[in-house]
């Protein structure tokens, strides 16, 4: 998963580690970033990711929208199933 780089000692199930990383991608997609990259950028979206799974989202739609609006979009596009 792209976003297991950025966990570091953080624990999350690894059901939920999947779709933290499916909503990392999305939001890179939708924000036109390259989810490979290791610049300022990634890591934002990565860590409003995160937080937002502390915060208790667990559902990929809820990541997106969680973290969409923490890093500023006001409506995210939904997932692409």
């Amino acid at each position: 998963m792209p976003i297991n780089r950025f966990l570091e000692d953080q624990a999350f199930e690894p059901e939920l580690v999947s779709v933290m990383g499916d909503a990392f991608v999305e939001l890179c997609r939708q924000l036109g970033l390259k989810y490979g990259a290791d610049d300022a950028a990634t890591r934002r979206v990565a860590s409003a990711v995160i937080q937002a799974a502390r915060d208790g989202n667990i559902e990929l739609s809820e990541l997106v929208a969680t973290a969409g609006a923490k890093l500023g979009l006001r409506t995210p596009k939904k997932p692409a199933a």
